[in-house]
């Protein structure tokens, strides 16, 4: 293993810029180019599910499908450890095209009925899931030069995209229906198959041996890294609180009040989540393109702010529950990069897979029960009140964060100790 690939690039942000790379620079627009499609289909969905239903407890189901994904963290995760993360990312891309066009075809007959809507949806997350684990896991090995930075940009790049997102689907909405956003979507799966044509993806190699019990050895492995490394150990536990109240209020809660309580309008509401999710960017940005990452700083930000922007959604005014879940997502921004980065920067390379898709699990717990427990609330307390709620439990999180913190200096001394007991499992 490279220097710069142990565990990995601790130099973090000194590396070099991914850019100066054109393999990363074609790998960057084809991903971005499917983040789009993934923006629309992210906005349209849930605006499409609620002029179906008006349900919150319709929404938060299918709201909890992608965090849901991530409890398939260690399957994956050992499957591109075992067979390399190539295998992953073609299969992925190529079902979730099919389910796509499926449902575009249902949407557009105006055939849209509930069982076959959720099984589609359910087939794209998974599908979505297998190649975004293939491209994630593969990042340190097709960009070993400055693996940390090159997963921070493309997170960045990702938020991005949630921006264009958005207002494509503003814009497009009034002009081509929810039949015509979801056939967009379709034509961006296209970008990375031809990206991966050309020979930019990440490796492809024959099945290693003990393929049978790969997911009790992917637990096993993964589970054995968090617990020898009290920094990334202790900085992991301090963000699930996050995980949770984020998933709870972002995006099924924040639509359902915009539509529901406070009465805006669907294209409106798609115009706000793009300005939101520029913030979303601005937070991302400010963790990523940061030339030293300090998790620690980051992470006590996160937590110690998320509980005041809760505060602030709670209340019933439009202008003031849209500015407070712009706080909130640029929170979510930073946090998004920090995981992601935090994954790159403490992971010995060959358990990188199995490791990440253990934290994929643990993040993934949080944040499904975030959109099943909103479902829940909601039609009994109201959103208002449920934002309140979510507002009270950050509070404990942050409180929790400013007396149980760890010191950079604590966790310089604790990689010492523990850097080859990972290295050894």
């Amino acid at each position: 293993m490279a220097p710069d690939d142990a565990p990995s690039g601790d130099t973090g942000g000194a590396a070099p810029s991914p850019w100066r790379s054109p393999r990363f620079r074609w790998f960057a627009t084809g991903n971005t180019v499917n983040n789009v499609g993934e923006g629309i289909y992210d906005i349209a969905l849930p605006l499409l599910v609620y002029g179906e239903t008006g349900s919150i407890v319709v929404m938060g189901v299918v709201a909890a499908l992608t965090p849901g994904t991530l409890l398939l963290g260690p399957v994956l995760g050992a499957l591109a450890d075992k067979g390399g993360a190539g295998r992953l990312v073609v299969s992925g891309l190529i079902v979730q095209l099919a389910a796509a066009v499926i449902l575009s075809i249902m949407v557009a007959l105006d055939q849209l009925s509930l069982g076959p809507f959720l099984a589609l949806a359910v087939v794209l997350q998974l599908a979505g899931a297998v190649y975004r684990v293939g491209w994630m896991t593969g990042v340190p090995e097709m960009f070993p030069e400055s693996p940390v930075r090159a997963r921070g940009t493309l997170s960045s790049l990702f938020i991005a995209t949630t921006i264009v997102g958005p207002v494509f689907v503003a814009v497009l909405l009034p002009l081509v229906g929810y039949a015509g956003l979801l056939w967009i979507n379709c034509l961006t799966f296209v970008a990375p198959l031809l990206v991966h044509a050309f020979g930019i993806r990440p490796t492809r190699r024959p099945w290693q041996a003990g393929t049978r019990r790969i997911v009790s050895n992917g637990l096993r492995v993964g589970f054995a890294t968090l617990r020898d490394d009290a920094r990334l150990r202790k900085l992991t536990l301090l963000m699930l609180p996050f995980d949770f109240v984020e998933s709870a209020a972002v995006p099924a809660l924040a639509l359902y009040h915009l539509r529901d309580t406070l009465d805006v309008s669907a294209s409106r509401v798609a115009t706000l989540f793009a300005v939101m999710n520029v913030a979303a960017l601005v937070g991302s940005l400010a963790v990523s393109e940061r030339r030293v990452f300090d998790p620690v700083r980051v992470v006590g930000v996160i937590t110690v702010a998320s509980a005041f922007a809760l505060v602030g959604a709670s209340v019933p005014v439009v202008a003031v529950a849209v500015a407070a879940l712009t706080i909130l997502m640029l929170l979510g921004g930073a946090a998004g990069s920090a995981q992601s980065m935090m994954v790159v920067h403490f992971v010995p390379q060959e358990v990188f897979g199995r490791a990440s898709g253990v934290l994929r699990m643990v993040h993934g717990v949080p944040a499904v029960l975030g959109p099943l427990a909103v479902a829940a609330m909601v039609p009994v307390l109201g959103t208002t009140s449920v934002f309140a709620i979510l507002a009270l439990i950050a509070v404990a999180s942050a409180a929790a964060v400013v007396f149980a913190r760890p010191s950079n200096k604590n966790l310089s001394q604790e990689r010492e100790a523990t850097s080859h007991e990972v290295d050894r499992t």
